[in-house]
C-alpha cells in the first residue's frame, strides 16, 4: 500500500466467489472522510435500503454499506469498477465488493497510526532539543515582561 498526502493506492486480485471472474486493478481511496462525505455515505446507503431497510437481509446491507461507503472512498478506479449508476455496483460478487471496502478501511487505518507515529516522531525530537537548550523555553503569559524590550510610545499630530 502505497501513500500520497491523505489517499492510499493499493492493487487487487480477486476472483468473484460465484462468477469466478477474476478482478484486478489499482485503486486509490481516501484515507479520511470529512463530516459530510460521511454523512452521504449513509445517506447513499438509506437510499440503497428504501423505505423498509429493517426488512433487508443482512448480506443486502452489508453490500449496501459497501457500495455507500466506496462511492466515497474511491478517487481512482480500475475500469472494472466503473458502472453509471454507483461504481462497482454492478459487480455480481459481494466478496469484490467487501474486499476492496476491507482493503480501503485497512488504508485508513494504516493511515492513522502512520499520522500518529509521525508525531510521536516529532514530540520525541522536540523534547530532545528542548533537554538539548537547543529551543529556548517561551515566557508563559504570567511572567512578567522586560519593558526594556517594548517600544517607546510615539505621539503622532
Amino acid at each position: 500500500m502505497e501513500f500520497l498526502e491523505q489517499t492510499a493506492k493499493f492493487t487487487v486480485n480477486i476472483t468473484g466467489r460465484h462468477s469466478k471472474q477474476s478482478y484486478m486493478g489499482t485503486f486509490r481511496v481516501k484515507c479520511l472522510l470529512s463530516p459530510l462525505e460521511e454523512i452521504a455515505a449513509d445517506k447513499r446507503y438509506r437510499d440503497l435500503l428504501g423505505s423498509n431497510s429493517h426488512l433487508a437481509q443482512e448480506h443486502v446491507r452489508r453490500q449496501a454499506f459497501a457500495l455507500s461507503q466506496l462511492e466515497q472512498r474511491v478517487i481512482e478506479m480500475p475500469a472494472f469498477w466503473e458502472n453509471d449508476v454507483i461504481p462497482g455496483g454492478h459487480i455480481q460478487d459481494d466478496n469484490v465488493l467487501l474486499e476492496v471496502l476491507d482493503m480501503a478501511v485497512e488504508a485508513q487505518e494504516k493511515y492513522i497510526t502512520l499520522k500518529a507515529q509521525e508525531l510521536e516522531e516529532r514530540r520525541n525530537r522536540l523534547t530532545k532539543k528542548i533537554k538539548k537548550k537547543k529551543i529556548e523555553k517561551q515566557p508563559e503569559l504570567d511572567e512578567p515582561i522586560d519593558k526594556a524590550d517594548e517600544p517607546e510610545e510615539v505621539e503622532i499630530d
